[in-house]
Protein backbone atom coordinates (compact mmCIF):
# COMPACT_ATOMS: atom_id res chain seq x y z
CA UNK A 1 0.00 0.00 0.00
CA UNK A 2 1.40 3.28 -0.86
CA UNK A 3 0.19 7.25 -1.19
CA UNK A 4 0.82 8.95 -4.41
CA UNK A 5 -0.45 11.94 -5.96
CA UNK A 6 -3.77 10.40 -7.10
CA UNK A 7 -4.53 8.39 -3.90
CA UNK A 8 -3.84 5.30 -1.91
CA UNK A 9 -3.00 2.55 -3.88
CA UNK A 10 -2.76 -1.53 -3.91
CA UNK A 11 -2.28 -4.47 -5.71
CA UNK A 12 -5.00 -6.49 -6.32
CA UNK A 13 -4.41 -9.93 -4.20
CA UNK A 14 -2.60 -7.71 -1.17
CA UNK A 15 -4.33 -8.09 2.19
CA UNK A 16 -4.75 -4.87 2.43
CA UNK A 17 -6.67 -4.24 -0.91
CA UNK A 18 -8.57 -7.39 -0.40
CA UNK A 19 -9.57 -6.35 3.16
CA UNK A 20 -10.44 -3.05 1.76
CA UNK A 21 -12.81 -3.88 -0.85
CA UNK A 22 -14.27 -6.80 1.33
CA UNK A 23 -15.51 -3.84 3.52
CA UNK A 24 -16.38 -1.85 0.40
CA UNK A 25 -18.65 -4.74 -0.66
CA UNK A 26 -20.09 -5.54 2.87
CA UNK A 27 -21.01 -1.41 3.07
CA UNK A 28 -22.57 -1.57 -0.15
CA UNK A 29 -25.32 -4.98 0.43
CA UNK A 30 -25.49 -3.73 3.86
CA UNK A 31 -26.84 -0.59 3.26
CA UNK A 32 -28.43 -0.90 -0.78
CA UNK A 33 -25.69 0.86 -2.18
CA UNK A 34 -23.72 0.00 -5.25
CA UNK A 35 -19.55 -1.11 -4.49
CA UNK A 36 -17.94 1.47 -7.17
CA UNK A 37 -20.36 4.17 -5.05
CA UNK A 38 -18.69 3.37 -1.97
CA UNK A 39 -14.61 5.27 -1.59
CA UNK A 40 -12.75 4.79 1.21
CA UNK A 41 -11.87 8.28 3.10
CA UNK A 42 -9.27 7.84 5.36
CA UNK A 43 -7.65 5.15 7.89
CA UNK A 44 -6.54 6.62 11.19
CA UNK A 45 -4.92 4.22 13.58
CA UNK A 46 -6.12 4.72 17.31
CA UNK A 47 -4.90 4.11 21.04
CA UNK A 48 -6.52 4.95 23.59
CA UNK A 49 -4.48 4.79 27.06
CA UNK A 50 -5.62 4.98 30.69
CA UNK A 51 -7.65 7.65 31.27
CA UNK A 52 -8.53 8.45 27.58
CA UNK A 53 -11.68 7.80 26.00
CA UNK A 54 -14.45 9.56 23.34
CA UNK A 55 -16.88 11.41 24.27
CA UNK A 56 -20.70 11.78 22.65
CA UNK A 57 -19.96 12.15 19.02
CA UNK A 58 -20.62 11.36 15.39
CA UNK A 59 -17.83 10.80 12.84
CA UNK A 60 -19.74 12.76 9.79
CA UNK A 61 -17.70 15.93 10.75
CA UNK A 62 -14.19 14.45 9.97
CA UNK A 63 -11.26 13.79 10.99
CA UNK A 64 -8.34 15.31 13.46
CA UNK A 65 -9.41 19.12 13.92
CA UNK A 66 -12.23 19.08 11.05
CA UNK A 67 -9.62 18.71 8.14
CA UNK A 68 -12.07 16.09 6.20
CA UNK A 69 -15.36 16.39 5.30
CA UNK A 70 -17.91 13.95 5.53
CA UNK A 71 -17.71 10.28 6.62
CA UNK A 72 -20.91 8.08 5.74
CA UNK A 73 -19.66 4.64 6.93
CA UNK A 74 -17.13 3.73 9.68
CA UNK A 75 -15.08 0.47 10.03
CA UNK A 76 -13.61 -0.33 13.73
CA UNK A 77 -10.45 -2.75 13.44
CA UNK A 78 -9.91 -4.15 17.26
CA UNK A 79 -6.45 -5.03 17.65
CA UNK A 80 -6.09 -5.38 21.42
CA UNK A 81 -8.29 -6.82 24.33
CA UNK A 82 -5.55 -6.32 27.38
CA UNK A 83 -7.23 -3.10 28.94
CA UNK A 84 -10.67 -2.36 30.95
CA UNK A 85 -12.47 -0.05 30.46
CA UNK A 86 -13.15 1.35 26.82
CA UNK A 87 -16.02 0.01 25.93
CA UNK A 88 -18.25 1.38 22.57
CA UNK A 89 -21.41 2.66 23.52
CA UNK A 90 -24.29 3.13 20.66
CA UNK A 91 -27.02 5.19 21.61
CA UNK A 92 -31.01 4.32 20.73
CA UNK A 93 -32.08 6.56 17.93
CA UNK A 94 -35.78 7.35 20.10
CA UNK A 95 -34.20 7.68 23.80
CA UNK A 96 -31.13 9.02 23.35
CA UNK A 97 -29.75 6.40 26.15
CA UNK A 98 -27.27 3.91 25.74
CA UNK A 99 -28.25 0.73 24.19
CA UNK A 100 -25.29 -1.19 22.87
CA UNK A 101 -22.18 -1.18 24.63
CA UNK A 102 -19.11 -3.93 23.15
CA UNK A 103 -15.50 -4.84 24.41
CA UNK A 104 -14.73 -6.74 21.41
CA UNK A 105 -12.06 -9.37 21.28
CA UNK A 106 -8.72 -8.79 19.18
CA UNK A 107 -9.23 -8.95 15.30
CA UNK A 108 -13.52 -8.15 15.54
CA UNK A 109 -14.80 -5.71 13.29
CA UNK A 110 -17.56 -3.79 13.53
CA UNK A 111 -19.35 -1.35 11.17
CA UNK A 112 -22.27 1.12 11.27
CA UNK A 113 -23.29 4.52 9.83
CA UNK A 114 -21.41 7.22 10.60
CA UNK A 115 -23.74 9.97 10.16
CA UNK A 116 -24.71 12.19 12.43
CA UNK A 117 -27.92 9.62 13.58
CA UNK A 118 -25.70 7.69 14.68
CA UNK A 119 -23.79 8.99 17.67
CA UNK A 120 -21.54 6.65 19.82
CA UNK A 121 -19.13 7.51 22.33
CA UNK A 122 -15.95 5.23 24.10
CA UNK A 123 -15.85 5.24 28.04
CA UNK A 124 -12.47 5.57 29.52
CA UNK A 125 -9.85 3.06 29.53
CA UNK A 126 -9.34 2.20 33.00
CA UNK A 127 -6.07 0.30 32.32
CA UNK A 128 -3.59 -1.26 29.60
CA UNK A 129 -3.96 0.29 25.83
CA UNK A 130 -7.33 -0.04 23.80
CA UNK A 131 -6.10 0.33 20.24
CA UNK A 132 -7.85 0.15 16.41
CA UNK A 133 -7.77 0.79 12.48
CA UNK A 134 -10.41 3.15 12.13
CA UNK A 135 -11.80 3.34 8.30
CA UNK A 136 -13.91 5.98 7.01
CA UNK A 137 -16.09 5.23 3.88
CA UNK A 138 -18.20 7.80 1.93
CA UNK A 139 -20.80 7.49 -0.93
CA UNK A 140 -19.32 9.05 -3.67
CA UNK A 141 -21.91 11.56 -4.28
CA UNK A 142 -21.20 12.71 -0.73
CA UNK A 143 -17.60 12.39 -1.85
CA UNK A 144 -15.46 15.92 -3.10
CA UNK A 145 -12.19 15.26 -4.05
CA UNK A 146 -11.62 19.18 -3.82
CA UNK A 147 -11.35 18.96 -0.37
CA UNK A 148 -8.61 17.36 -0.28
CA UNK A 149 -9.86 13.47 0.34
CA UNK A 150 -7.64 10.56 -0.78
CA UNK A 151 -8.85 8.29 -3.10
CA UNK A 152 -8.87 4.47 -3.39
CA UNK A 153 -8.29 2.96 -6.80
CA UNK A 154 -9.89 -0.56 -7.11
Amino acid sequence: VYLSNSGINTTKGDVTFDLINLLIDAIAHKFNLKSEDVVLNRINYQILSKGQGLGYHTDNRGAYEGTMKNSGYSVLVYLTDEYTGGEILFYDDDTGETSTAYHPKPGTLIYFRGDEDHPHSVNEVLSGERANLILFYDVKDNYNAAQGNWKFHK
